[in-house]
């Protein structure tokens, strides 16, 4: 099975496939109080990256790297459609973010991942990234180091 990584630059487009993968998450994104502010977030300032298997949008993930005085990237969101969980899909995705944030010059990577999601935790720390401080109460940030 054959993964496609597109780099999504449409705004409209980005807002179908968040819409499309919503089910990805535990909390949906648009269901959530803030998703106009989420949404305009991402479509104003990150790189989106949209997977695809047979010409199916199977995922997509978006990384800020914008901070160029910590030189810190961070994955604000990754999510893969279930039926395409366990074909490498959020593998493809994060190694997206990496190369982004590397030609950008970023030294770390961060995301933030919900303390109860341990296959996420698992699959984080298999792609190099370890468990840096807590967030909140629910959740983490773990960080991978670029160079």
């Amino acid at each position: 099975m054959e993964i496609l990584i597109k780099k999504v630059t449409i705004a409209a487009e980005k807002q179908y496939v968040i819409e499309l993968c919503d089910e990805a998450f535990k909390e949906g994104i648009t269901k959530r109080d803030n998703y106009k502010v989420i949404l305009n977030k991402i479509l104003n300032n990150a790189d989106f990256f949209c997977a695809y298997i047979n010409t199916e949008i199977a995922g997509y993930a978006a990384v800020y790297t914008n901070d160029i005085v910590t030189r810190s990237a961070y994955v604000t969101m990754i999510g893969v459609i279930e039926k395409y969980r366990r074909y490498h899909v959020g593998t493809e995705l994060l190694m997206a973010c990496v190369e982004c944030a590397k030609e950008r010059k970023m030294r770390v990577l961060r995301l933030e991942v919900l303390n109860e999601n341990v296959s996420a935790i698992s699959f984080y720390k298999y792609m190099g990234f370890r468990i840096e401080k807590s967030a909140s109460e629910k959740s983490k940030y773990m960080l991978k180091e670029l160079f």
